[in-house]
């Protein structure tokens, strides 16, 4: 299973092309996960213009065996970060990449 394409969905559905994507890969349940969702949200609210595409891992036996021992994983444009995600060091990630 191939990660999500770089293109984010504007509010009437429609894919803005170039629009920076930030891929969270994590599964229900995950207190890791929820804190790096949250670290993005802070990002986000703090004006970095990106989008979140999360991806269940536990529904892709492919994501499972790759992320099982070390998500939270956020990718930004092919560069990833994993468990713990310092704050700072994912906004300058999301800087660099033009979010």
């Amino acid at each position: 299973m191939a990660p999500p394409e770089h293109a984010a969905e504007s509010a009437d559905g429609e894919l803005a092309a170039g629009s920076l994507v930030v891929l969270l890969y994590g599964k229900p349940g995950c207190h890791l996960c929820e804190q790096a969702r949250q670290a993005l949200a802070e990002l986000a609210a703090g004006g970095l213009n990106f989008q979140v595409e999360e991806c269940d891992i536990t529904q892709s036996p492919e994501l499972w065996e790759r992320y099982r021992y070390i998500i939270p994983v956020v990718d930004v444009q092919g560069t990833t970060l994993q468990a713990p995600i310092a704050l700072h060091r994912l906004e300058k990630v999301i800087q660099s990449a033009g979010g």
